[in-house]
């Protein structure tokens, strides 16, 4: 399994993990082809600031365009790495979970 977020989990709380998996027997991920990405707790409540969401686009913080930079490069590499996998003559199924913490 990779991991694309080791570093910064180490020092921060996970609060929503995108897994992808894949496999060929139903329901048995093959280990060496699930990855996962994560949006940490400082993230997610960065990025979801009342107050930085009342502003416009441009004035909002540099940590807020951080943070949503994150967001959109886990979902868009998740979505692309599954694209990948979704080949029946090598899996039988492929997935991607959000796992909310």
């Amino acid at each position: 399994m990779s991991d694309q977020n080791e570093p910064r989990l180490k020092y921060e709380a996970a609060k929503l993990i995108i897994e992808v998996r894949a496999g060929v027997i139903p329901r048995t991920a093959m280990p060496e082809y699930t990855r996962r990405w994560a949006i940490t707790s400082r993230e997610y409540e960065t990025m979801n600031d009342r107050a930085e969401l009342g502003k416009p686009l441009d004035q909002r913080s540099a940590a807020w365009h951080e943070a949503r930079d994150q967001w959109l490069r886990a979902h868009g590499e998740s979505r692309e790495y599954q694209a990948t996998l979704e080949n029946p003559s090598q899996f039988n199924w492929c997935e991607r979970t959000w796992l909310w913490l």
